[in-house]
């Protein structure tokens, strides 16, 4: 997850780290992670404030160049801080929402249509 603005110095974004496993996808978020900040560089261009949004995932791959402080709400927190040498962004997540391809089918004779005879009759 991350939030991302506009520096002197380039993109910067702050986000939380989670764990990925051997395919890359992202593990549970745990008390014990924490969070970073990463620069990628004005020379390099400007990672675009609409599409690298609140919330979007990324992956990131960088270089640890500092420590900064900054502040979670009232409390004053150590960022590690990275320069981005290579980034993934994650697909966005949509709301699925599970529906029927088709209404069910019924047969002749079942329900909820009427059988025009008793179930004992058999014609034949």
């Amino acid at each position: 997850m991350l939030a991302q603005k506009l520096t002197e110095r380039g993109s910067l974004i702050e986000a939380v780290y989670i764990s990925a496993d051997t395919r890359g996808y992202l593990k549970d978020v745990r008390p014990t992670n924490g969070r970073f900040m990463a620069i990628y560089p004005k020379d390099r261009g400007i990672l675009d404030p609409l599409i690298y949004k609140e919330g979007r995932e990324v992956t990131i791959a960088g270089e640890f160049i500092e420590t900064q402080t900054g502040r979670i709400g009232d409390m004053e927190y150590a960022y590690p801080v990275f320069e981005i040498k290579d980034l993934y962004l994650w697909e966005e997540k949509k709301a699925y929402y599970l529906t029927p391809p088709y209404p069910p089918y019924y047969y002749p004779y079942q329900y909820p249509y009427p059988s025009p005879y008793p179930y004992w009759y058999n014609p034949w």
